[in-house]
């Protein structure tokens, strides 16, 4: 995977790409690109995938997400709606650009954040 740029507020084509790995009894999304309406089909896709799975926790693993929008930002409020319908956590691990635009928009006070997945879930 190659770099992507580090600022939350300039638009990406850069496609979404994702894995996840089981970390404990956790799973782990880690993401790279965009969480933005160029990638609405995937990100609707990763919500999907999230939403069938049956992890108590999930991680969304952000460090690699070099730019996320609007609609990025839906996706992680639906998710975490859904997460918590069904009593299970959703943690996040975002850049430091992505807290402030979660902080900007009023979601990382019901936010679980942390600086690693290995943090997240510890917390």
């Amino acid at each position: 995977m190659r770099d992507t740029p580090r600022h939350a507020g300039i638009p990406s084509t850069e496609p979404l790409l994702y894995d996840k790995t089981n970390l404990g009894t956790a799973l782990v999304y880690r993401c790279k690109g965009a969480f933005s309406l160029a990638n609405h089909d995937q990100l609707g896709m990763l919500a999907e995938e999230i939403r069938r799975s049956d992890a108590a926790h999930t991680v969304l693993d952000l460090r690699e997400v070099g730019y996320m929008d609007s609609v990025g930002v839906g996706t992680v409020a639906v998710t975490l709606k859904d997460t918590r319908a069904r009593n299970r956590k959703l943690s996040l691990v975002p850049t430091p650009e992505i807290r402030t635009l979660l902080s900007a928009s009023k979601l990382e006070g019901i936010l679980a954040l942390a600086d690693s997945p290995e943090a997240a879930i510890g917390s």
